[in-house]
C-alpha cells in the first residue's frame, strides 16, 4: 500500500483508480502529512462492507464458526450426499437407486 500526498494523487488520479481497480491496490492519501484517506477500488470497497457486515452479525458469526469446526472435525456433507437431499427435498416420493445415480 503506497503511501501518496493529495496533491500528487490529483494528479494521477486516472492512474491510481485504474490501479485500484484493476490491480487492487489501496493507496494512503496524505495532506500536510497526515494520512486522511484511503484510495480503493469498488469491488474491494464492497467485499470490505461485506466482511464488516458477516462480523457485525453475531448469529453468523456462530455459524462460521460451527461450520469450521464441522470442517475440521470431517463433518461435511459429499456432493452425492447432498445431491441425494436435494432431489428428495424436490421430489419427496421419489427414491434414488442403489447405485446413488439420479432417477431417469
Amino acid at each position: 500500500m503506497d503511501t501518496i500526498p493529495v496533491s500528487e494523487a490529483e494528479a494521477r488520479l486516472d492512474e491510481l483508480v485504474d490501479k485500484a481497480d484493476r490491480e487492487h491496490d489501496h493507496f494512503i492519501l496524505t495532506h500536510n502529512g497526515r494520512e486522511r484517506a484511503i484510495l480503493v477500488g469498488i469491488s474491494e470497497w464492497e467485499s470490505i462492507q461485506e466482511t464488516m457486515s458477516v462480523f457485525a452479525n453475531q448469529r453468523l458469526r456462530e455459524e462460521l464458526t460451527q461450520t469450521a469446526a464441522d470442517d475440521a472435525a470431517g463433518n461435511l456433507t459429499t456432493h452425492e450426499e447432498m445431491t441425494a437431499i436435494m432431489i428428495q427435498r424436490l421430489n419427496p416420493g421419489s427414491r434414488l437407486r442403489d447405485s446413488g445415480r439420479l432417477p431417469t
